[in-house]
């Protein structure tokens, strides 16, 4: 059972986490196309929406 959010403007744990994993995912895109890496940009897109996904389903509701 989760806890009302004492401030609604602040977001929730799990989209805090997927959030930060979505942009993380795209450091590291960024990161291997520097290395020489080629990622083409719908794989990357692809991986950013899995890899939050994921980690919004595995993060259990709390607010932050």
């Amino acid at each position: 059972m989760t806890t009302p959010n004492p401030n609604p403007n602040l977001p929730t744990r799990k989209v805090g986490v997927s959030t930060a994993v979505g942009a993380l995912t795209v450091v590291l895109v960024w990161i291997a196309g520097s290395l020489g890496v080629v990622v083409p940009e719908v794989v990357a897109s692809a991986v950013t929406v899995i890899l939050a996904s994921i980690a919004g389903y595995m993060v259990p509701e709390r607010d932050l």
